[in-house]
């Protein structure tokens, strides 16, 4: 018979976060409806939620990875130029997660603004 090969607890991790992206969606939605906290521009509210956002994925990061890959020297014992392209790869990866979350939190925005407007 041909059965669907499936990894269950990836399966579990795939599921936890589509739920707790929706839950943050929704928080956010209630931080930006605040007006007393003062967070309705945009990359003020990426400012001070991204730090909150990357503490809490820590230790999932640190236990999946494993302490091996943070210990690791195999990148740091590496030549240069494999070195700078880890260290690009990186940055490049970084930046293209924080702009989209900023080009989310800026949809949020923009509807709350048409919500606002239609109340």
């Amino acid at each position: 018979s041909s059965g669907i090969n499936a990894e269950y607890g990836g399966f579990i991790l795939v599921m936890t976060a589509s739920a707790i992206s929706g839950l943050r969606w929704v928080l956010s939605q209630i931080l930006l409806q605040r007006d007393s906290l003062g967070l309705s521009n945009t990359l003020e509210f990426v400012y001070h939620v991204e730090p909150v956002m990357a503490i809490s994925i820590l230790p999932l990061a640190l236990g999946m990875e494993g302490s091996e890959m943070v210990l690791s020297t195999e990148f740091i014992m590496a030549d240069q130029h494999q070195s700078l392209w880890v260290l690009f790869v990186v940055i490049a990866g970084a930046f293209l997660a924080l702009m989209l979350t900023f080009s989310e939190y800026l949809l949020l925005s923009k509807q709350l603004l048409h919500y606002k407007q239609a109340a």
